[in-house]
């Protein structure tokens, strides 16, 4: 695996990194710098905080964008970051890398980072959950020092958001408070736990027509996800148009600002925090799973699903679909934006499940108990396209039943 740290370091900078880690300085409390010639090291002797961040995607990158501007760039703390390797894809029949988001950061920003060592090879093993303990981190020089292997940093604080992989105990042992009862390294959970544990607590508020959801930051726990001690928790209405995209960028916003305020409060101090066992909210927050979301959960059953619950699953999914017949072959009718619904008074004008035209030439589709206005689709494997060049490309078919 390439390691991020080594390439470019003068046996000069070498030397540093190794006295550092050999006496009772750590990586965390030196300042490290990268730029296209490599890395500089000074202000070694200082006496930063140290932080070690766990992140993949967008939601996590709204936390390290503000804990590196309230604490790296004040200089109060030096972040090492801990993301996914890149992904391959296929694109115009060649394989290209694509990094993730929270890599792109740390490049453009001069933030140090590395990739867990990857246990699975193959694409059935990379589907399993990937377990992260302390020698799944690739053990750099300037982390670890040169042939000191055993050596085993202490952080002040960790924070993990929006990271796929389980971290277990050697690793959390790491973030232990000095009294050694309690963690220092905590999870921002897009949810009002213990509801919703799980990958997709988001998708699923909105499924669910949730009126209110939340931010929880909790202690990791060495045995399962989203178990730990709450020790913060803040409520947030939902809007009854928000989608999935508008309330996942709010939430990201808002676990931010929390955890930054959190730091504050108690100054890295985190055996000062109030800490809540989960087993003890279940009378007033029911325990629930937010299992992963898949396309075929976006298909309709107009039968048992009304308006309300179509356009739900269209403000989580995104995209809900139809069987539809396209001239000689079986496709799906991709319906991607949708008005909030329209509910029916009296008897429907049509059949539930049909695809009508008003006066207007607006768009319809005709829901259990109201009408949805569909603005724009896409027929599976072709151009998406707005309503208007659907009717006017359909207009003899329509009403069309679904």
């Amino acid at each position: 695996m390439k390691k991020v740290f080594q390439h470019g370091l003068s046996s000069s900078q070498r030397s540093l990194a190794k006295n550092i880690f050999f006496g009772k300085q750590s990586f965390f409390q030196s300042s490290l710098s990268h730029n296209h010639r490599g890395f500089s090291i000074s202000n070694a002797l200082n006496d930063k905080k140290r932080i070690l961040f766990f992140g993949s995607d967008d939601f996590s990158l709204n936390t390290l964008k503000l804990v590196h501007s309230e604490f790296v760039k004040n200089d109060l703390a030096n972040i090492y970051v801990v993301c996914p390797p890149d992904r391959k894809a296929i694109r115009r029949n060649s394989i290209t890398n694509i990094e993730c988001v929270v890599k792109t950061f740390c490049k453009e920003n001069n933030v140090p980072f590395v990739h867990p060592i990857e246990k699975y090879q193959t694409p059935e093993e990379r589907k399993k959950i990937q377990r992260l303990d302390l020698q799944d981190i690739p053990k750099d020089p300037l982390l670890f020092g040169e042939n000191n292997h055993d050596f085993t940093p202490k952080f002040d604080l960790g924070i993990v958001v929006s990271f796929s992989y389980f971290l277990q105990s050697g690793l959390l042992n790491q973030f232990k408070s000095p009294d050694g009862r309690n963690s220092n390294i905590f999870n921002i959970h897009p949810s009002l736990l213990p509801r919703y544990r799980g990958p997709a607590p988001i998708h699923h508020a909105l499924l669910n027509g949730d009126t209110e959801t939340g931010i929880t930051i909790i202690e990791l726990d060495d045995k399962e996800f989203d178990v730990g001690h709450i020790v913060k928790q803040k409520r947030f209405p939902i809007e009854p148009t928000e989608t999935f995209t508008q309330l996942h960028d709010r939430l990201s916003k808002s676990g931010a600002e929390m955890i930054v305020e959190m730091i504050e409060e108690c100054n890295f101090n985190f055996s000062m925090l109030k800490r809540m066992n989960q087993a003890d909210m279940t009378d007033t927050i029911k325990p629930t799973r937010a299992r992963k979301v898949n396309f075929d959960m976006g298909e309709l059953d107009f039968m048992k699903e009304d308006v309300l619950a179509i356009y739900n699953k269209w403000r989580a999914l995104e995209k809900i679909h139809v069987p539809f017949h396209d001239r000689c072959h079986e496709s799906k009718l991709i319906l991607k934006n949708i008005s909030y619904p329209i509910m029916d008074e009296a008897v429907p004008s049509h059949d539930i499940g049909t695809l009508f035209i008003d006066n207007t030439n607006s768009l319809w589709l005709q829901c259990k108990g109201g009408k949805l206005k569909i603005n724009i689709l896409q027929i599976e494997k072709k151009t998406e396209m707005n309503s208007k060049d659907f009717v006017n490309g359909n207009k003899s078919k329509l009403p069309m039943k679904l």
